[in-house]
Parts: C-alpha cells; sequence; structure tokens
C-alpha cells in the first residue's frame, strides 16, 4: 500500500510541475506568471511559490502565524482549567489541541491579565535592545575595518 502511495505522489507532483511550467494559454498572461505559480502537493500545506516568497519578504514583515487566541483568551481558558473544568473538555470547548494546552499553562500559567500584557511590554523592548546592541556591533566592527586599512 506504502509504494501505491508514493507511486500516486509521484504523479501528482509530475502532474502539478507540467502545469507550472506549462501554465495557462492566456496571452495576457506573462511567462514570468505562468512559472510563479503557487503549487500545493497533497502532503504540504502551504504551497511552495508562497513559502519562497516569505522567505523573500521585506524587512519588518512578520511572517509568524497569527494565533487564533488573543493572550487575555488563553489567560481565560487556563482560568477555566484552574477552577475546575477538566483538561479534554476544556480542550474540546475551545477547539485546540491538549498540546497546545499544556504549551499554554507552562507559558502562562498562574498569571493575570496585567501581568501578560507587562510580559509582553519586556519582550518587546527586549527585542529593541537586542536589535540596538547588534546594530552597535556591526558598526564596531566597520569602524575596525577602517581602521586597519585593509578594506
Amino acid at each position: 500500500m506504502h509504494a501505491r502511495k508514493s507511486a500516486r505522489l509521484r504523479q501528482c507532483v509530475a502532474k502539478r510541475e507540467r502545469k507550472v511550467t506549462h501554465g495557462s494559454n492566456n496571452p495576457r498572461e506573462s511567462s514570468a506568471r505562468r512559472t510563479a505559480r503557487a503549487v500545493t502537493l497533497p502532503h504540504e500545506s502551504t504551497p511552495i511559490m508562497e513559502r519562497e516568497s516569505r522567505a523573500n519578504s521585506p524587512i519588518g514583515v512578520s511572517l509568524v502565524k497569527k494565533s487564533r487566541f488573543t493572550e487575555q483568551q488563553i489567560v481565560g481558558i487556563l482560568k477555566e482549567s484552574e477552577a475546575g473544568t477538566k483538561t479534554p473538555d476544556l480542550c474540546r470547548k475551545h477547539g485546540v489541541s491538549s498540546a497546545t494546552f499544556y504549551k499554554w499553562k507552562s507559558k502562562f500559567g498562574g498569571m493575570e491579565v496585567s501581568d501578560v500584557v507587562k510580559m509582553r511590554a519586556l519582550e518587546d523592548e527586549n527585542r529593541r535592545l537586542k536589535k540596538l546592541l547588534a546594530d552597535s556591533a556591526l558598526e564596531i566592527d566597520a569602524l575596525k575595518l577602517i581602521a586597519s586599512g585593509n578594506f
């Protein structure tokens, strides 16, 4: 059965590759656009071209997947758990996996909403300071290179 699945997968890949390279017969569509169509293989969730374009995205654009739940909602869900609701029932009610629930519990367990806001502010400040440090280290290296005269 595994051999049939892999053969079927190869057929799908070959078929999709033919679609990408040949494209449509629309004369208005440029050849670059025809070859840049997104191809989603059966075992992948994001199209190939979309993944490649993420790698070439402009600086400052966040590529992190946005959560369906805000941090305040997550804290509320964890409060329900602390109140005595069983974890499987809670996960089913909110549509999350138990792994996600326990990850939330490890990150936000025992926190209030105000604590989460403070933590987010500290994370943002830490990120900004790390960026400043990296920029200053780069400037120092450039100045050392110029001062040595080996450029």
